[in-house]
């Protein structure tokens, strides 16, 4: 049984709140995630799938995609407060029917760190497993998706081809002394919340 995780992470801030007494930062570096990025005729995208055609691909749901690409949620300077948070729209597919115990199995989702002033596009240097110069891990955010199970989808992609998805929402709060995340889904018309267990790998 194979599992295929694609991020297809939608950008969403929230309004910032006044600074009025909160202590206010600036972010240190550049943080950001793996991303699979759907392949379209924008200029950005364009480009990246003549530099590295190599990387072009097909999601399970029959998209075409490219990856790996760094995807920056939080930028070198951004001046942040205690209750700055944003929040990302994620989908984990499934190739075939997952068990229960299979959705227990963590799931990872790494924040990763480029500390200069101009992060690189790739996530990883061509052809190779290693990050980039200058990226470097963060953390693993660790999901338990059992809890959500009742939510995966059936899906046909253009070919015909069965797939399970699952979506979820990922909070991140970077004001906090250490990063803090929630897991939230959608229950008929409720929300519901969990926060989620961060693995750190190196100072922030």
């Amino acid at each position: 049984m194979s599992t295929h995780l694609t991020l297809f992470p939608e950008r969403r801030q929230l309004p910032r709140e006044p600074l009025g007494r909160q202590l206010a930062r600036a972010v240190r570096a550049h943080f950001g995630v793996a991303f699979q990025a759907l392949i379209d005729d924008s200029e950005r995208i364009v480009r990246l799938c003549s530099e590295r055609p190599e990387a072009k691909g097909t999601a399970v749901d029959g998209r075409p995609t490219i990856a790996t690409i760094y995807n920056i949620i939080a930028e070198k300077h951004e001046v942040i407060t205690a209750e700055s948070r944003k929040t990302f729209q994620y989908v984990h597919e499934f190739t075939s029917w997952p068990s229960i115990e299979q959705m227990r199995k963590p799931h990872r989702v790494t924040i990763y760190a480029f500390d200069g002033e101009s992060p690189p596009e790739w996530l990883y240097a061509r052809h190779t497993k290693s990050l980039s110069p200058g990226v470097r891990k963060v953390c693993d955010i660790q999901c338990d998706l059992s809890g959500i199970y009742d939510n995966l989808k059936p899906r046909t992609n253009p070919n015909g081809e069965e797939y399970w998805s699952i979506p979820y929402s990922l909070e991140i709060l970077f004001g906090k002394t250490s990063l803090q995340v929630e897991m939230q889904w959608q229950v008929d018309n409720a929300y519901k919340k969990s926060t989620l267990q961060v693995i750190p790998d190196s100072f922030v």
